[in-house]
Parts: structure tokens; sequence; C-alpha cells
């Protein structure tokens, strides 16, 4: 049992950085997996955040429910209001990372970040001053 756990976890840390590939794969995947950065995956990065603002967010509330342990009359209300909270997040996610594969599957894309700039230089030397709403109207310096 307590080699599954570690098994887990190597499996957790592998896809947490690049150059590591997972126990147990297989050696025509291990080359691939080794290759491959899964933080620089929308989708993953946005799974990943999401289970640890999830674990924060039920420690914290493990915490408030230590706190009201002098008015038991708010531990109801506080549950509901967690479990709520929950469902919304969860729904947000869901939404978000489901809306995300269907964009990436109709267009054929993939959903990895990156970061890319372009600086263009325009320069602008001639200017005309005209009226183009108006055929019959001309403009004329006055002097």
């Amino acid at each position: 049992m307590f080699k599954k756990i570690v098994d887990i976890a190597k499996t957790a840390a592998s896809f947490l950085q690049s150059g590591v590939a997972p126990p147990g794969a297989s050696p025509e995947q291990q080359k691939e997996l080794e290759s491959t950065n899964h933080l620089n995956s929308k989708k993953f990065f946005i799974t990943f955040s999401g289970f640890v603002l999830l674990g924060i967010f039920y420690a914290s509330s493990i915490a408030v429910l230590f706190c009201l342990t002098k008015n038991p009359e708010l531990t109801a209300t506080f549950s509901v209001m967690f479990s709520k909270t929950i469902e919304v997040f969860a729904t947000i996610m869901a939404v978000y990372i489901g809306g995300q594969a269907v964009v990436d599957l109709k267009y054929s894309s993939t959903s990895n970040a990156s970061v890319a700039a372009t600086v263009q230089v325009v320069d602008i030397t001639k200017k005309e001053v005209g009226n183009d709403k108006e055929d019959d109207y001309e403009l004329h310096d006055e002097e």
C-alpha cells in the first residue's frame, strides 16, 4: 500500500517537472513524457491550480470550523455555505476546461500558453487634410 502511495506521488511530481517520466511508463512513452512540459498546457495549469486552491480552501474551512466551537449554531450555516461555494468553484473549473477542450477539438489547436512579442516601427511623414464626406466642398489655405 505504501509503495502505491509513493508511485502516485512520483507520478504527480513527474507531471510538475520536465525531463522526468512517471514510474511504470513504457520505453516508447518514456521519451515523449520526459520531453513534455505539462505546465505549458493551460488546461493542466488551470486544473492543477484549481486543486491547489480547493485544498487551501478546504484547510481554511477546517480551521474556521475549529474556531466555531464556541458558537455551534453557526456550524450548520457555515457547512452549507462551504459546500455551495465548492460546487460553484468546481462548476466554473469544469466549464472552463470543457470549453477549452471543445475549442481545441473544433479548431485542431492546442492550449499551450506562450509569450511572443513583435515590434513594428511606423514612420508617418505625409499628412493630408481633406473632406472626404462631400465632393463639392474643398479646403483652401487663406494667405
